[in-house]
């Protein structure tokens, strides 16, 4: 079960690739309270084509940044171009 201050499935995030950020959907979260995990998709258009090919990723969730309504509109709007 999900706790309130963790993203859910399908909501766009952010994590650390590299020197910058690339932004993933959440597919699952899963682990102990105390060591939570988060598997990620990513794809070209969401990574500004830092990734070559759809990726999925796991990473602990301290690591997954959530997206404001308004950063989330604007990476949405920026891959779609």
């Amino acid at each position: 079960m999900a706790r309130r201050d963790e993203p859910v499935f399908g909501e766009l995030v952010a994590i650390p690739w590299g020197l910058g950020e690339v932004y993933c959907y959440v597919h699952e979260i899963y682990g102990r309270p105390d060591r939570r995990y988060v598997i990620l998709r990513s794809e070209p258009e969401l990574s500004h084509y830092m990734l070559d090919d759809e990726t999925t990723v796991v990473v602990p969730l301290e690591q997954v940044r959530r997206l404001g309504p308004e950063e989330s509109t604007s990476a949405l709007t920026t891959t779609a171009r």
